[in-house]
């Protein structure tokens, strides 16, 4: 369901495949409609470019964000619950992004997909958020690693995401030790 005045445009048409090869895909499916109100049972999948081992793990999921802009590519939150499958992915999706002395944790309960809502093209389309992390980190803060990948929803492809670990107290602990509910973290601007 790609837009044909891309894919069979006499320049991008013959760069589609190398395009979609140069990043990882994250593939998410599921038999209920994902929306803002409820997670749903969802099966997320990761395979990388360079034939690397990939992986699948149950989780739900749902939308979140976007609520003060009116931008059709949402954004999706993958939750990793025991009633899912494994309480936690461990998997070392941020290997290899390395920064300002944080070493990517290989351990999450929550991942963002982000697809660039809050990136309006004013500011950079796709890059404000992502550069504002990745500085930050440089600069020796803590902030959430990330990186861009390629989303499909149920075999569609939903175009290309910030895939990036979840602001919250299980990431302050993972980085900083201790548990969870040593860190009280707000997330939101209601």
């Amino acid at each position: 369901v790609m837009d044909p005045a891309i894919t069979q445009h006499v320049t991008y048409g013959p760069q589609m495949g190398t395009a979609l090869r140069s990043l990882p895909a994250i593939s998410v499916v599921t038999q209920q409609s994902v929306n803002a109100s409820s997670e749903v049972a969802a099966s997320m999948e990761m395979l990388f470019p360079d034939g690397s081992a990939g992986f699948q793990e149950d989780c739900g999921v749902r939308h979140f964000g976007g609520a003060f802009t009116n931008f059709p590519k949402k954004n999706f939150r993958l939750y990793f619950r025991s009633e899912y499958g494994a309480s936690r992915l461990r998997e070392p999706i941020m290997e290899g992004l390395e920064r300002g002395g944080f070493l990517p944790v290989k351990s999450f309960d929550q991942l963002e997909l982000r697809g660039g809502s809050h990136d309006m093209k004013q500011r950079g389309f796709y890059l404000s958020n992502r550069f504002t992390d990745d500085i930050m980190l440089d600069m020796g803060n803590l902030n959430p690693h990330g990186r861009f990948v390629h989303l499909y929803l149920n075999g569609t492809y939903w175009g290309m995401y910030h895939l990036r670990e979840r602001w919250n107290a299980d990431m302050l602990s993972k980085y900083l030790g201790g548990a969870k509910d040593d860190y009280e973290a707000i997330n939101g601007n209601w």
